[in-house]
């Protein structure tokens, strides 16, 4: 008898295995849709609908998707994936795949009434790939995998793999703490310089303080935009190196 129950369950475990496995295959040449709980369909026509006073959904072969149900599709126009409730379209394709979302880059999906197939003029994400769309906390995923953002929490397990690509996410990380003791040092002293101004004396010496403080704060504004720009450059590198295109 327990011999048996084993047998059963060992044949359970194979066929969930292959039932998994079957949904994990994902032929990403073809038009897709894969649903949060794994299953891939291979329609004839996708059209994203967002009729009035109503939530946006997918019509796929005369189906009705919603679209809190679906975790990618792909149509002619390319890739997208949802993340936090909202589709953005993947812009950045390599081993890690960067996607861009309305409120970032001002891409719309369908129009903002009545129902828009996706890639008609005014329906399609006009996006173009660009270094622009690199950059901290965007979003990214490899394959197929969960939308997360692209911080260095989130990559380093995965460019720990690619040396030179870590050591650029290592000085992103150190740039960006650079930047932030500078920033934090201006900021402070901009605001500690406005004290001044509140003061009922109205001497000399308040006159000068605020001066002194506000010039420190003005002169650390000007290396705290640098590291900004040597902290973005540092990101895209990582990224860029670990996709092989640098």
């Amino acid at each position: 008898m327990v011999f048996k129950h084993f047998i059963n369950l060992f044949g359970l475990l194979i066929y969930l295995s292959w039932v998994n496995l079957s949904f994990c295959q994902v032929d990403q040449e073809k038009k897709f849709i894969l649903m949060k709980d794994g299953e891939v369909i291979y329609p004839n026509k996708i059209e994203y609908r967002k009729p009035e006073m109503r939530l946006p959904y997918l019509f796929v072969d005369s189906l009705k998707f919603e679209m809190k149900d679906v975790q990618f599709f792909k149509t002619n126009e390319g890739l997208y994936g949802s993340y936090d409730n909202k589709f953005g379209k993947c812009v950045i394709n390599g081993n890690i795949r960067i996607y861009s979302f309305e409120n970032k880059t001002n891409i719309i999906l369908g129009s903002n009434s009545g129902t828009t197939p996706i890639g008609l003029q005014n329906g399609l994400f006009k996006v173009n790939q660009s270094d622009g769309f690199i950059h901290p906390n965007a979003i990214f995923n490899t394959n197929l995998d969960e939308l997360k953002k692209a911080n260095f929490v989130n990559l380093k397990g995965l460019l720990i793999s690619n040396p030179k690509s870590f050591s650029y996410l290592k000085k992103y990380r150190r740039t960006k703490i650079t930047e932030s003791i500078f920033y934090t040092i201006a900021i402070g002293s901009l605001l500690y310089s406005s004290t001044f101004f509140f003061k009922d004396d109205n001497s000399l010496e308040s006159s000068v303080k605020a001066i002194r403080w506000g010039g420190i704060g003005v002169i650390m504004m000007f290396p705290s935009l640098g590291l900004t720009i040597r902290k973005n450059k540092m990101f895209r590198k990582a990224i860029k190196s670990y996709n092989g295109v640098l």
